[in-house]
């Protein structure tokens, strides 16, 4: 998905790709604004890091109010019957002559009939949105809400793809591939996916399919991705780059070229034959209207560590086992955690307790508790496990990722083996190319050495 104006046979219609604009962070109450100390450059875009999963994931960034004032300050008044002049002409007469003639609808007031939509929860969005008349700015927020996706994310990418944000005489061809669903760099956009509400449930519901499936795919979290520079491969060429995150993979995959020096040193313009500006332009914008793309210090951290009680001395078969721990955002953003739970091994084979969704606001703390009979005797592990959107994939052991006074507790049963009798806790956050100590305490409980 590539960035498509409106299709011109010598002159682009579009100039408001460039546009310096405010930056502004909501949050569900209100809407605060940001002022950079310094203007956005080239040299901070790290193509392993786009944007960080907490933002990227953050439903919650902003109600429908909100979203309905944002698309309002970008086009104050809308050109509806092309009065405007351009080209030596006006817009009605030019778009006229293109096959889109006045009466053009912007963003602000465009309005769509949509059918109900249930989401079994297939590609991780789940939930119900009602069939009506809805706003543009409804849509954005009912999709956001059943794919668990910031609305930021949808605004930004209706602008990197077709200019709506920021259009005051759209053309229909805009909305019905507003997000670039479906619409390969190579082929023409298949007509399967048109539609304003289509694409924008299309996009996030993608979004969630890469990450539900990331062996499917190209680009991958966590690891090292080749990633080329334009769309002429050989003559371009690319270089590796180590995805850090699932919401810098969804990009990729999405859009699977990354900035070159020359697009970025030209930040607000163009750069050479082999630049690319998808993922520049998404990164930028982003920056520009909402604040930065990388998550403030702190997230979601353990609050206790893994607890775990059970009749009598040992675990026997057939006993009841509960576990629990405490998890908490000390961040002043809601986070998506993904699913988090407790899983096990008996004698070393796989023992799941299970998982919940875990979705925190900020400064809140949640108890996770999860109990299972067990029905098979030997040796018991327990540990907290997820499927985290922070690490792209199930993680057993090392769930968060990159936090403070990471905790860890397991109970081993039956032969009174050595417990830990005290969490193993990380001195720090971990970092790149930083020295970090690990520390634990250890007890024989039992009478031989």
């Amino acid at each position: 998905m590539s960035v498509s104006f409106k299709k011109m046979p010598t002159i682009s219609k579009k100039v408001s790709i460039f546009l310096v604009t405010l930056v502004a962070v909501f949050s569900t109450a209100s809407i605060t604004r940001v002022v950079r100390s310094s203007a956005l450059s080239g040299s901070e875009f790290q193509a392993s890091n786009i944007i960080d999963d907490a933002i990227f994931f953050n439903s919650q960034s902003m109600g429908v109010d909100q979203i309905q004032a944002f698309l309002n300050s970008k086009v104050p008044v809308c050109d509806t019957n092309g009065t405007q002049p351009i080209y030596g002409t006006t817009r009605a007469a030019y778009g006229a002559s293109q096959g889109h003639p006045a009466p053009y609808t912007c963003l602000k007031d465009y309005t769509q009939t949509i059918p109900s939509l249930v989401n079994s929860g297939s590609d991780l969005c789940g939930g119900t949105i009602s069939a009506g008349t809805k706003s543009a700015a409804q849509i954005i927020y009912d999709v956001s809400r059943i794919c668990g996706i910031n609305p930021q994310v949808l605004i930004v990418l209706l602008q990197k793809e077709q200019s709506l944000i920021t259009d005051e005489w759209p053309w229909d061809t805009q909305y019905r591939s507003a997000t670039g669903y479906g619409c390969p760099d190579t082929a023409p956009c298949d007509s399967q996916y048109y539609g304003f509400f289509n694409q924008v449930y299309q996009a996030a519901k993608a979004f969630r399919r890469y990450e539900a499936n990331p062996d499917s795919y190209n680009y991958k979290a966590n690891r090292n991705n080749f990633i080329y520079y334009h769309p002429s491969l050989g003559a371009c060429g690319g270089t590796n780059v180590y995805i850090q995150n699932q919401a810098t993979a969804n990009l990729y995959i999405y859009t699977p070229y990354q900035p070159n020096s020359a697009a970025l040193s030209n930040l607000y313009g163009t750069g050479d034959g082999c630049s690319a500006y998808g993922n520049r332009n998404f990164w930028r914008m982003f920056n520009d209207w909402f604040g930065s793309t990388i998550a403030p210090n702190g997230g979601i951290q353990l609050a206790s560590s893994l607890a775990v009680s059970f009749p009598g001395s040992t675990i026997e078969k057939g006993e009841l086992v509960t576990a629990s721990f405490d998890v908490t955002n000390n961040s002043d953003i809601y986070i998506n955690a993904g699913k988090l739970g407790v899983c096990g091994r008996i004698n070393n084979k796989w023992y799941d307790f299970g998982t919940d969704y875990v979705y925190l606001n900020g400064d809140q703390t949640k108890t996770i508790t999860k109990s299972k009979v067990v029905n098979t005797s030997g040796k018991l592990d327990l540990f907290i496990c997820s499927y985290s959107y922070l690490l792209g994939g199930w993680a057993s052991d090392i769930y968060p990722y990159n936090l403070n006074g990471y905790t860890r507790t397991f109970t081993e049963s039956v032969q009174q083996n050595p417990l830990l009798t005290a969490g193993i806790s990380l001195d720090g956050a971990p970092a790149v190319n930083s020295l970090s100590t690990v520390t634990f305490t250890i007890t024989n409980k039992s009478e031989s050495p």
